[in-house]
């Protein structure tokens, strides 16, 4: 099983999909780290509570994943875990919220 992001386009359909990391590698690495920075909405990336991401959410998730990028410095597996943030911010960056619809599992 992966934790994975996803987007499609409401025009075109259009599916894509931005991985992010097995489910284990997200309960040993993402969530001690989601705990030690006081995350609340990336922890829900793998528990379904995203399905269906609520526009209102993007400026939490985007400002949560940009400190975990950050916070991820001298962690063990940081480069692993700055790198699919960034991965997530990019893939949010190109895309424009009123035309996509996002959502975690």
């Amino acid at each position: 099983m992966s934790v994975e992001l996803g987007i499609r386009d409401r025009d075109t359909g259009q599916y894509d999909v931005v991985p992010i990391a097995t489910a284990e590698t997200f309960r040993r690495v993402w969530l001690p780290a989601c705990d030690r920075l006081g995350l609340e909405l990336v922890p829900l990336f793998a528990c379904g509570a995203l399905t269906t991401v609520p526009p209102e959410l993007m400026s939490r998730i985007i400002a949560e994943a940009e400190r975990l990028r950050e916070g991820a410095v001298g962690l063990p597996e940081g480069e692993y875990l700055a790198d699919r943030c960034s991965c997530i911010l990019a893939a949010f960056a190109r895309t424009d919220p009123a035309k996509c619809e996002y959502d975690f599992g």
